[in-house]
């Protein structure tokens, strides 16, 4: 399962924090990756990698929705954690709202949608 996305403005702060390169992605701007579902973990793969830029392992009750930071305003996005590492971005799937984004996303991520999104 692959999710488009745009990076954040702390994906950036998730890669230093991951220990990994921050080439090809912006302190302020967005990037666009794909978040990779593999099994029990979340891949970051940043546009142009050849490899996962690192992963993060998907932990239950550590995936949640909330406003994301990106450019220089906030769009519903999703942020990833397993305790070490972490991942925050903006799902777009390139049709409909970008709340039906952050469902499809939640969903892709093994989350119920309605565990996450107030009615």
């Amino acid at each position: 399962m692959v999710i488009p996305a745009y990076s954040s403005r702390e994906l950036w702060s998730d890669a230093v924090d991951a220990g990994v390169g921050t080439q090809g992605l912006s302190r302020r701007w967005t990037t666009v990756l794909a978040v990779a579902v593999v099994g029990d973990r979340a891949e970051i793969w940043i546009c142009g990698d050849r490899e996962p830029r690192w992963s993060v392992r998907l932990v239950p009750g550590r995936v949640e929705a909330r406003e994301i930071a990106m450019g220089e305003t906030s769009q519903p996005g999703v942020r990833i954690s397993d305790g070490t590492a972490s991942a925050s971005f903006v799902p777009h799937y390139g049709v409909g709202s970008s709340i039906a984004s952050v469902e499809q996303a939640l969903r892709d991520l093994g989350e119920d949608p309605a565990d996450h999104l107030a009615p």
